[in-house]
């Protein structure tokens, strides 16, 4: 469709270019405690000064000094002990140990070519601890002194708090996250990330009890079982699911294979390998949607959209019932054998009306398959 909109407004345009650049870590590699070399910087925090203040005349004489704080904390827990952590301008970093105990190491860097503006920053930042009950709780606070702003790759002076965690695996965690990235082990207790301007890692994810919400970054995980992500400007990347509901705004969504899943989007392409039993999809301004495959376990896929493209998978070995409705759009599909329509709206392959409403009903082979409906208004419909 010519008459899609422009999909980013300028501001989600400026925001993204900001986090475009970070580096980052490989996935696949999340040991206990990896070093974090200064020049992996994924948010520099500018430690900007004041017209009036006397350092910012000796910035430039003086060779760069580089400073590092280490925050060690270990503690004794149950499998009913939760842990909370809420940090940014750094890296959050979870890896699992067979102790009843966690381990929080938190390592603040603080690099300018002022030595004292870089020892002011280092002491600008307190880690506050909160300890009630089974809830364990750590949240970085950097001194309003030091809160000029940031912008990645100021290597004049920069501030970034890195967490490492060693935890069991019975216990839940809770990560919030801004300007950093996250990586996330196998992980069966409950789990709860929040994400903005940084990338989030993933494993396999298996409690039902887990939930992803990420914005102006990209989220790739292995595998979730049962989980609730949202997504909004970024790209989302799961290679395998059970059961899955997905809010995706702005980007692109890929999923490989799923049992079950609910998705709505809006301005976001997908393409989804699989659905081996059920699907529901609302989508609005999807240039491209595409699913590969509906196996025979399938049960149904329901489709609602608007301003958008869909493409299904139908070829000679499928069975199955559907029913496509398009409103100021059209439908097309192969020339199959056993491909047979039980109502039309006249020619089968007729050129849409500008305001028509036109229904297909029909079965593909015996029709002893999954059941496919389609509502599309101002888009077309595929089957390939």
């Amino acid at each position: 469709m010519n008459c899609l909109p422009n999909r980013f407004n300028l501001l989600a345009v400026c925001l993204l270019a900001s986090a475009a650049g970070y580096a980052q870590p490989e996935p696949a590699t999340l040991p206990p405690f990896p070093p974090t070399p200064p020049e992996r910087i994924v948010a520099a925090y500018a430690l900007t000064p004041s017209p009036a203040d006397p350092l910012a005349a000796q910035e430039g004489t003086q060779e760069r000094t580089e400073l590092h704080r280490r925050l060690i904390k270990s503690y004794a827990v149950t499998p009913s002990d939760v842990l909370t952590i809420d940090n940014h301008f750094g890296d959050v970093t979870v890896s699992h140990w067979d102790r009843n105990e966690m381990r929080v190491e938190v390592v603040i860097t603080s690099s300018s070519e002022n030595a004292e503006r870089a020892r002011r920053a280092l002491e600008g930042v307190t880690i506050n601890e909160d300890h009630k009950d089974n809830a364990h709780g750590f949240k970085t606070h950097i001194a309003e002194a030091f809160s000029g702003g940031w912008k990645k790759g100021d290597r004049t002076n920069f501030l970034r708090v890195d967490y490492r965690i060693a935890m069991p695996r019975a216990n839940g965690l809770t990560i919030r996250n801004k300007f950093g990235n996250v990586n996330i082990p196998d992980f069966s207790a409950p789990l709860a990330v929040e994400s903005q301007f940084g990338n989030i890692y993933g494993a396999a994810m298996t409690n039902p009890a887990t939930t992803i919400n990420a914005s102006f970054g990209n989220v790739s995980i292995r595998d979730v079982q049962n989980g609730k992500v949202k997504m909004e400007f970024g790209d989302l990347d799961i290679s395998s699911g059970n059961v899955l509901t997905i809010v995706q705004n702005y980007g692109k969504l890929r999923i490989g294979e799923t049992n079950r899943v609910d998705v709505n989007m809006s301005y976001a392409d997908a393409i989804i390998g699989a659905i081996r039993q059920s699907g529901k999809l609302n989508m609005n301004y999807t240039k491209q949607f595409r699913l590969d495959q509906l196996p025979a376990s399938a049960d149904q896929l329901e489709v609602n959209a608007k301003f958008s493209s869909v493409a299904l998978p139908v070829q000679t070995q499928t069975h199955c019932d559907f029913d496509i409705t398009v409103t100021n759009g059209g439908f097309t599909y192969p020339t199959l054998p056993n491909l047979h329509l039980i109502s039309q709206p006249g020619s089968a392959q007729a050129a849409p009306r500008a305001g028509r409403r036109q229904q297909y009903v029909g079965r593909v082979g015996d029709g002893d398959g999954p059941r496919i409906r389609v509502v599309s208004v101002f888009g077309d419909v595929k089957f390939k």
